[in-house]
């Protein structure tokens, strides 16, 4: 009888309990399943419909070694969400059920691999749809325009135990058509505060380096805030160098210039320029 009753546990009691234990521990569905369920939540959270998302994500996890526990797509999607909504990394880990170091691994891989797949999506434009695509208030003032250029400064988080004082920083130069499309972005550089040799040359070093200078062509027209001294480098190249004039405010100028002051750029490009002067005003 207890024989009969030892074997009834080992082939009956013990795999159901074997059963429970493996329910417990199974993985949840992939978040970007439950998360991503329609465009309207697709753009919220990775700025792309669902198709661009499942399109991105075939194209980045192409030949991809996961070496995370977590899904690939899910990695991507967590990576985007950093970019998109600057969500902390305690967040993030709580979201995707991951560890907070976890997260910092995945989203920091995730960044090498997209910056080296996702570099074909910055086309340097031709000249014939750069025309073809110029918002009117380039037609109407600036109808020669190839591109908008300056160097942006973003910060850097640092440790609290870092001793050094002041907001540091790297720049990056960015090329924008007058249709506000991005046509270039540069490797990312030192910023103004974060070595004390980088000076107001700088612009110029990253201009030279960043490869720039290779894309454009003698005629071609490039829009270039006042403060961003490279206008000896382009005119080198054959390049004629135009500064709009809303910038010219902090310049002295003529009363038929200041007509002019408030012309609408395309949002993007005002921005680019806009900030790099509002910046060099609160400098002085």
């Amino acid at each position: 009888m207890e024989g009969l009753m030892w074997i009834e546990y080992n082939t009956r009691i013990i795999p159901s309990l074997m059963t429970i234990h493996v329910t417990q521990v199974s993985e949840p569905p992939e978040l970007y399943k439950r998360l991503l369920r329609s465009d309207h939540l697709s753009l919220l959270y990775t700025g792309l419909p669902r198709r661009a998302f499942w399109n991105l994500s075939n194209q980045l996890t192409l030949d991809y070694k996961n070496n995370f526990q977590l899904n690939a797509r899910d990695q991507v999607l967590m990576t985007l969400m950093k970019l998109r909504l600057n969500l902390l990394q305690d967040d993030l880990a709580e979201r995707f059920r991951v560890s907070q170091s976890q997260v910092s691994k995945i989203t920091s891989a995730w960044y090498d691999i997209m910056e080296e797949k996702m570099r074909c999506h910055i086309p340097w434009l031709p000249r014939e749809t750069i025309q073809a695509t110029l918002p009117k208030c380039f037609k109407e003032h600036y109808p020669t325009a190839t591109c908008v250029i300056d160097c942006c400064d973003a910060p850097l988080q640092k440790p609290y135990t870092f001793g050094l004082r002041g907001l540091h920083t790297i720049r990056y130069l960015v090329a924008l058509a007058p249709s506000g499309m991005i046509m270039f972005v540069s490797a990312a550089y030192g910023g103004k505060n974060s070595e004390k040799h980088i000076t107001k040359n700088s612009d110029k070093y990253i201009t030279i380096n960043s490869g720039i200078l290779d894309l454009l062509r003698p005629e071609d027209v490039v829009m270039v805030d006042k403060g961003f001294l490279i206008s000896d480098l382009l005119i080198e190249q054959g390049v004629q160098v135009i500064l709009p004039d809303f910038t010219k405010k902090w310049t002295q100028q003529s009363e038929e210039e200041d007509n002019t002051s408030s012309l609408p750029l395309p949002a993007p490009v005002a921005l680019l320029l806009s900030d790099s002067t509002s910046k060099e005003s609160s400098a002085a």
